[in-house]
């Protein structure tokens, strides 16, 4: 490989690091116009597109490098994350148990399958792959923030709070750490320290999915009704996947159960009715919570944007 070659995988790489996944990608492609056989540079630009969701591409760029190395680690990562977004959550899960049978030691690999076990509800399984991580390294930041996340979920504050105000003391900047301190300061009904941690999260990533999440949370929590239905979703989404199925069943079940007996013991139709809308009240609540949220983030974020601290 010539030293012109080096010099652009060196520079799409330190896009790659800066978050400027864009011009990562143009470097990518300089790279592999010059040599399209080289399987990193297709892994590189395959991770690169996945950042900018471009889904179709980064997975076709994946397959590409795994066909000229089929124990790629980063090829791998990039389709198991493509699995995650296109909700094929035991497909993705498997594609990391693909990475660690290559490569056990790999930190990156246990972060990402802990997450994908969170948010499947598994908070044993998601504990043990970071527990694992931190076994590897100690000190790694990102696995600390998960870790404290995994504590998080399984309602153990006390422990997510020390972890996570220790990260916010060693780094002000980490965005992630401010956020879910914010979350577990409004779980404990400190609404307005949340406020402050979602504003200083945002003030350095305006686009923190977490962070605005956040926000939307702390204005609803403010809100009688929109905090109703705002802790009921999110109560919801902590259930995980495999115990919302359950949940939604059993739900549809006493549904269907308190109709029976209301015809047992012959309810009239008003009350039968006014049952059904309070149902559908339910239902439809939830999916206009999200809604709510984003309307509540986009007028305060462009509230925020106007301050001459922005």
């Amino acid at each position: 490989m010539n030293e012109g070659l080096w010099a652009a995988m060196d520079r799409a790489e330190s896009y790659q690091r800066r978050g400027a996944h864009g011009a990562a990608i143009e470097a990518w492609r300089d790279v592999l116009t010059e040599d399209p056989m080289i399987a990193h540079a297709h892994a590189g630009l395959a991770n690169s597109l996945f950042e900018e969701r471009r889904i179709v591409g980064a997975r076709s760029e994946a397959s590409r490098a795994l066909e000229l190395d089929a124990e790629n680690t980063l090829a791998l990562l990039v389709l198991a994350l493509c699995d995650f977004f296109e909700n094929r959550r035991k497909q993705a899960i498997a594609r990391l148990d693909e990475v660690l049978a290559v490569d056990p030691l790999n930190v990156e690999a246990l972060q990402i399958k802990s997450q994908f076990l969170r948010d499947k509800g598994d908070w044993q399984g998601a504990e043990d792959a970071i527990n694992e991580a931190l076994g590897i390294w100690p000190g790694n930041r990102a696995s600390l923030l998960e870790q404290a996340r995994v504590a998080h979920s399984r309602g153990r504050l006390d422990e997510a709070e020390a972890q996570v105000r220790e990260l916010v003391s060693e780094d002000p900047y980490n965005v992630g750490a401010l956020a879910l301190l914010g979350e577990i300061r409004r779980d404990r009904g400190d609404i307005d320290e949340a406020w402050h941690l979602a504003m200083s999260a945002l003030s350095i990533d305006a686009n923190n999915v977490q962070a605005l999440d956040l926000l939307g949370g702390v204005k609803l929590s403010r809100n009688l009704i929109g905090g109703m239905y705002w802790h009921i979703a999110r109560f919801l989404r902590r259930l995980g996947n495999r115990w919302l199925l359950w949940f939604a069943w059993g739900l549809w079940l006493g549904y269907m159960m308190v109709l029976s007996t209301m015809h047992y013991f012959e309810a009239s139709e008003l009350v039968e009715w006014l049952f059904i809308a309070a149902y559908l009240a339910f239902g439809l609540g939830i999916y206009a919570n999200r809604l709510l949220v984003e309307r509540i983030v986009r007028k305060e974020l462009r509230k925020f944007r106007m301050s001459s601290d922005y």
